[in-house]
């Protein structure tokens, strides 16, 4: 058994904030969302490829973001069980097609839930499709980056860097 099937999710400790804005091809921002700022310090990175994982995480530490801690889950079920046991999450990358329980399932039980409606929740995938657009809208989502996951990206997403 891999570490990985022992251990639903795992968190990591790394060392800003979130807002909308216009997107770019590769990134969707809802254009009516008003730049909103939060902090961030945990952020929650749902996608069953390890890989993918640690390319995001690098891109928002290269990015500039100072993260305290990074929590992982492969599937919308190990983020939710990690949702539970972190207590507070600022922020969440997820991916769509993923094992056992995919992103729009994950976002749909998230966002129907009060104590993490309010999570900013930025959705990584490789389709770049209209419906996906159409149905994270319905479900509150604010971004969409299409991978590959860059700094530049997440930037543009986050509104951070001067």
């Amino acid at each position: 058994m891999s570490a990985t099937e022992q251990q639903p999710y795992r968190q990591e400790t790394a060392n800003g904030p979130f807002n909308t804005g216009a997107g770019i091809s590769d990134v969707y921002q809802q254009p009516e969302q008003e730049t909103m700022m939060i902090e961030i310090r945990t952020v929650l990175i749902v996608d069953d490829s390890p890989t993918s994982q640690m390319i995001i995480q690098r891109c928002v530490e290269m990015a500039g973001y100072e993260v305290d801690q990074f929590i992982f889950a492969d599937n919308g079920i190990d983020a939710l069980t990690a949702l539970d046991e972190a207590g507070t999450v600022d922020l969440i990358f997820s991916d769509i097609n993923m094992p056992k329980m995919d992103g729009e399932t994950f976002i749909r039980l998230l966002k129907n839930k009060p104590q993490t409606a309010s999570i900013p929740v930025v959705v990584t995938s490789s389709i770049a499709d209209g419906s996906i657009e159409t149905s994270m809208r319905q479900l509150g989502i604010q971004s969409i980056i299409k991978k590959p996951v860059t700094p530049e990206k997440v930037l543009k997403v986050l509104g951070g860097g001067e």
